[in-house]
């Protein structure tokens, strides 16, 4: 009897312990799952060892996603920049989610100007403070100092933004459309001649 108890709770422990995953899926419904949940699932939470290791914000880690929320990274880049290239591939190298932002045309440089207060790329931020100029070393310290991971620990498969230009974009404005005042005398809609009583119209007359 005592042994069943044993195998029953072991059961029981071990289920618990498989089950990490909590999200909600496509259909809206909250799912336990000791896999990972599929592409386009809300993480609600994941646990281990009983500590919550994920939370709601795309599925990063808790390490990942407190540094993120306080001091969010922005990297502006140019075109034909190898030091933007080499703050790129540090970014990505050690895990950090960022917005890209590029800098070409003169609204871009205007917009990343007012941004960053500096007209020299690369420039990365994080949170309020900015690096300008790509560093390893002072990039390193800016991440560490923001209590970013030192080591990669992104989930499998997580992509980062695309990049954005660093103008907003702007639509254009709609031509402004003429209204004849209250009471003004309305312009006479154009007509046709007529034809003389009992002659045909000729054929450019029949266009109309």
């Amino acid at each position: 009897m005592k042994l069943l108890s044993v195998l029953a709770l072991a059961l029981v422990a071990g289920s618990a312990f498989a089950q990490q995953y909590k999200y909600v899926d496509a259909n809206g419904r909250t799912v336990y799952s000791d896999t990972p949940p599929p592409p386009g699932a809300r993480v609600v939470a994941k646990t281990q060892g009983g500590k919550p290791a994920f939370v709601e914000q795309g599925g990063l880690p808790y390490a990942l996603s407190q540094p993120a929320k306080n001091f969010p990274v922005v990297l502006f880049s140019g075109p034909n920049c190898e030091a933007c290239n080499n703050g790129r591939a540090l970014l990505n190298k050690r895990g950090i989610p960022f917005q890209e932002k590029t800098v070409n045309s003169k609204e871009d440089q205007d917009a990343f100007q007012a941004a960053a207060g500096t007209t020299n790329i690369p420039v990365m931020m994080v949170g309020n403070t900015k690096q300008v100029g790509y560093q390893e070393e002072a990039w390193n310290a800016a991440l560490d100092f923001a209590s970013y991971p030192k080591t990669n620990q992104l989930p499998p498969g997580y992509k980062n933004q695309p990049p954005v230009a660093s103008a907003p974009d702007k639509k254009p404005e709609a031509a402004p459309t003429q209204t004849a005042a209250a009471g003004a005398p309305q312009a006479p809609a154009a007509t046709a001649p007529a034809a003389p009583a009992g002659e045909k119209p000729p054929e450019w007359l029949k266009r109309f």
